[in-house]
């Protein structure tokens, strides 16, 4: 898949911690893959083509399946960069977009827009428009929930959602207790 422009660039901060934290064997494939695609030697603090990191995405999908997806992208609230005080689920989904763009920089890498959120029913809509894989979105925007509610539950909007050339636009409706 290719990515909206080839310019742009990820934060290390905002992936590879988690893969650091892995056990041996799979973390040592999965920088396999990053090597793969040119990164051989990934810092958390370097800056990295958002190019590199969709084919990686695209990669472990395809090697490892949805679910190791999933479990990377429920590991980036935990060390991707953050705006300071947020300390409320409000607070979190006003920030959210702008966390993503916090993780990118020198070019377009999409959006992350919270469509609504209806607090009596719990639940949250958000359109990704992205270069990268749905799994691992619905895993980061699983995790961003769980720290301020349980029961979250994240479910990709099949009808609404569409993948095209180099990006990736999907509809979530994410609820909890």
């Amino acid at each position: 898949m290719k990515t909206f422009d080839a310019t742009a660039e990820f934060v290390g901060a905002a992936v590879f911690p988690s893969i650091f934290a892995r056990p041996t064997f799979v973390k040592k494939n999965l920088l396999n893959i990053f090597a793969e695609e040119g990164i051989i030697d990934p810092q958390v603090m370097g800056w990295y083509s958002t190019q590199k990191l969709a084919n990686f995405y695209q990669k472990v999908l395809k090697q490892y399946g949805p679910n190791t997806l999933f479990d990377l992208g429920k590991a980036v609230p935990e060390t991707a960069v953050l705006p300071d005080g947020l300390d409320t689920l409000e607070k979190l989904l006003a920030a959210l977009p702008m966390t993503y763009d916090m993780n990118h920089r020198n070019g377009y890498v999409g959006f992350l827009k919270i469509v609504s959120h209806n607090v009596e029913e719990k639940k949250i809509i958000v359109q990704s428009y992205t270069p990268y894989a749905s799994d691992f979105t619905r895993g980061f925007l699983t995790a961003f929930i769980r720290l301020f509610r349980v029961g979250v539950r994240t479910t990709r909007d099949d009808e609404k959602s569409s993948v095209g050339e180099g990006y990736e636009d999907n509809w979530y409706t994410i609820t909890y207790r």
